[in-house]
């Protein structure tokens, strides 16, 4: 069985073509980062029509690079949910079309499921269960995902995303958008002990998330320190990132029996935290899974890979599909 995903629930268009064994026949991205980098971030309405322009065009490139025919699809698939509502319908009503056209069978996932399915796509032989991290623009969570792939939320931010901080701090320091690439790769060469940033710790000892106090600090460090060079301040800043994900997620690990670590999300594509929760799983006697880069920022693979798990599970949608901006990672 082969399907097509379509992702387009923020700012890139994605589409991805997959057999059922994990074959990944195509993947093609459009990206908007041109779009909203004079704006410092993404703007809703220039996305979906961003999203307009280019689906048709990704969708015609993703086919012929998999080198197949529209017979040769059985699956359709879309997010349906969360993000932007205006993103999400380009990418609802196009399937829907497509659906009908083609006539194939439709399916909508959650695409919180489908970064969860990028680690299963990329990691087969995945140990479960199994605890790990999504950690994206707009989402910081720790999950524990058993082998019939029930999810149960241990963590999750109270405020502010990693992804979405290490971008307001990346604007401050004056960084185009998006900050995390280059953040990223400032923390290979800046030091990270310039300056030490305080670990935000719950007062009810829970595993949840909070990184505005974090935020907050990074901006008045780089008003304290105008000389300091942007290499030392953002590898400090990625440092503290780093620790306050990998301290919760390590508490974590002491209220549940996980068989290996995973993360996923496109914070998770960073060299600097795969090498720290590498490092980690070692020190805990874990195996550490986590996709390629290519699979942990938004793509149509994964949301293809994710409506081939739901097709299995007997999981189908009607022409009566819409967007649902907030939706839990625990939500079909």
């Amino acid at each position: 069985m082969i399907a097509l995903g379509i992702e387009t629930s923020c700012d890139d268009t994605s589409v991805g073509i997959v057999d059922q064994s994990g074959r990944i026949l195509s993947q093609f991205r459009a990206s908007q980062d041109r779009v909203h980098k004079e704006w410092g971030g993404i703007v809703p309405e220039l996305a979906s029509r961003a999203h307009l322009e280019n689906i048709i065009p990704v969708i015609d490139i993703a086919i012929k690079e998999a080198g197949i025919t529209v017979a040769d699809i059985d699956l359709l698939v879309c997010a349906y949910g969360p993000g932007l509502v205006g993103s999400l319908l380009v990418g609802i009503e196009t399937t829907k079309a497509l659906a009908l056209a083609w006539k194939k069978p439709l399916v909508g996932v959650n695409h919180l499921r489908g970064h969860i399915a990028a680690v299963m796509l990329a990691k087969p032989n995945i140990e479960m269960p199994s605890l790990g991290l999504l950690i994206s623009g707009g989402h910081s969570e720790i999950l524990f995902v058993e082998p019939d792939y029930s999810v149960t939320i241990i963590g999750e931010t109270r405020d502010d995303a990693a992804g979405e901080t290490l971008d307001k701090f990346g604007r401050v320091l004056g960084l185009s958008y998006p900050a995390g690439p280059e953040i990223d790769r400032m923390a290979s060469i800046g030091d990270t002990n310039a300056i030490h940033f305080p670990i935000t710790r719950m007062k009810d000892g829970g595993s949840d998330f909070s990184f505005s106090g974090l935020k907050t600090a990074g901006v008045k460090a780089i008003e304290k320190f105008p000389q300091m060079r942007k290499e030392d301040l953002a590898a400090s800043f990625m440092k503290a990132v780093a620790d306050q994900l990998l301290d919760k997620l390590v508490q974590a690990t002491e209220k549940v029996e996980a068989k290996s670590l995973f993360a996923v999300g496109g914070v998770a594509s960073s060299a600097y935290i795969r090498d720290r929760l590498n490092k980690l799983g070692d020190s805990l006697g874990l195996t550490v899974n986590i996709p390629p880069p290519s699979l942990c920022t938004d793509n149509g693979t994964m949301i293809a890979y994710a409506g081939l798990q739901y097709h299995q599970l007997g999981h189908k949608s009607s022409m009566d599909l819409y967007p649902v901006s907030r939706l839990s990672v625990v939500s079909m």
